[in-house]
């Protein structure tokens, strides 16, 4: 990468760190691309040549925790085994070290003024990762609802840790008491894997 292309890519994060500092304060329909401005330092004019407006910031942001988290579930997800066998530990903290780097932007996207669409990018994303990969059926209404509440639940717990000052390890534990048996469950009922159905009288891990 270039000088010039160096300082473009400062600028631009500069802008949207100055976004987010307002933005964990405020609705962003209290914002003013003025106001972000203002905060970065740099003139309008430079922030409209990176950002049509400042929902463009926000949606930048949201794209880019939402490419790290598709690329970290494909990645966790593909040892499939660790999840017939009900051992999620080992799971959940591969996934600690996104939490650990994202966790003030998680907790204010998916937080009370937080962006509801974004809570449900997260939950549609995580779903179609397990879904695929565990060869579970989209059209049944039974295991999507079930889904539907593990994940409400998980990303809660997460937002919560985070306001609480609580350690990244606490929720993973938390979540392996939890999830394991609605996971191991669903997986066992739904799933079409012949892998899997062969598991069915295999004990679950408490």
């Amino acid at each position: 990468m270039g000088i010039q292309a160096e300082k473009s890519a400062q600028t631009k994060e500069e802008i949207v760190s100055a976004f987010w500092r307002l933005y964990k304060m405020k609705p962003i329909n209290k914002i003013k691309a003025k106001d972000v401005a203002d905060v970065s330092g740099y003139s309008r004019s430079t922030l409209y040549y990176y950002f049509e407006d400042v929902y463009m910031i926000l949606e930048y942001i949201e794209t880019t925790i939402l490419q790290q988290w598709e690329k970290m579930l494909s990645q966790i997800l593909m040892e499939r085994q660790n999840i017939f066998n009900g051992d999620l530990s080992g799971l959940l903290m591969q996934a600690l070290p996104f939490y650990e780097k994202n966790n003030e932007y998680i907790a204010v996207l998916l937080g009370p003024s937080g962006d509801p669409q974004f809570q449900q990018k997260v939950k549609d994303t995580l779903r179609e990762k397990v879904f695929s990969i565990l060869e579970i059926p989209t059209d049944e209404i039974e295991p999507l609802l079930l889904f539907e509440g593990l994940s409400s639940y998980v990303l809660a717990v997460l937002v919560k840790c985070y306001q609480e000052g609580v350690s990244s390890e606490v929720p993973a534990g938390m979540m392996q008491k939890v999830i394991t048996s609605n996971l191991v469950n669903l997986v066992l009922s739904y799933s079409m894997n012949p892998q899997i159905k062969q598991c069915k009288e295999c004990s679950v891990v408490d």
